[in-house]
């Protein structure tokens, strides 16, 4: 079934424009090329018809943070042309479906989920495949992700051991109140720390920065703003 739906959806094309004008004005303030920042759409607990009139609208970029919700849409829009991103904490057991419908997964954070992504592009055919790698930069106990010490071990486990793999750079969920700085205008020093440390990592790609801090995100050098609530609204 096709959804071409975007008329019954103004409002989720309007904040989509408005997300995009609000990119390439941060992107002028800090004299960067629009080209380098993504915006990944983040659909969780979204409908499927706002995916569809984001989607026809021209985006094409989606992210989800939990398995099943993705394999579910996935399956319901695979007429669609949609690069879908994992961007939640990773389960061992779900990797081998995450690598048959996703085109990246932001959130390794350890050798064993590397290696088992690299396995799995092969099997499905999609070497190089990209990943990030997950930091924990402010090391926060109820969060995953990878100590910033320890990212030169795995870094080098992926480039020995994982050749299927095509290491972007690193993905970060930065502290609450890191963010709230951020939000009001400043950028706080870890974003860059976190921008500092990504240039090292594989393609020296940044995941970072989300609707309230995107300015500050765009300001340290991100390249990807995963946006979720500011583009499709309250979540169902």
């Amino acid at each position: 079934m096709n959804h071409h739906i975007s008329q019954q959806n103004p409002d989720t094309i309007q904040s989509y424009q408005g997300i995009q004008d609000r990119i390439k004005k941060y992107c002028e303030k800090f004299q960067r090329s629009p080209s380098t920042v993504k915006i990944l759409a983040v659909s969780k607990k979204q409908s499927i018809d706002k995916i569809g009139s984001v989607y026809d609208f021209g985006h094409r970029y989606f992210g989800e943070n939990y398995a099943q919700e993705l394999f579910h849409k996935a399956e319901t829009l695979s007429h669609l042309q949609i690069s879908w991103s994992f961007i939640g904490t990773l389960q061992s057991n779900k990797i081998r479906k995450l690598v048959k419908y996703c085109d990246e997964i932001q959130t390794v954070a350890s050798p064993k989920q590397a290696s088992m992504i690299s396995h799995w592009a092969e099997q499905y055919g999609k070497s190089p495949y990209p990943i990030y790698l997950h930091v924990n930069y402010e090391r926060e106990e109820q969060k995953g992700g990878v100590k910033i010490e320890d990212i030169p071990i795995l870094q080098s486990f992926i480039q020995k051991d994982c050749p299927h793999l095509l290491l972007q750079g690193i993905m970060a969920i930065p502290a609450k109140k890191s963010s709230i700085a951020a939000s009001s205008g400043q950028i706080p020093l870890v974003y860059h720390k976190l921008r500092e440390a990504a240039e090292t990592i594989g393609e020296g790609l940044l995941s970072l920065g989300m609707s309230l801090d995107m300015e500050a995100a765009i300001g340290a050098g991100s390249n990807c703003i995963r946006i979720g609530t500011g583009i499709f609204g309250a979540r169902i």
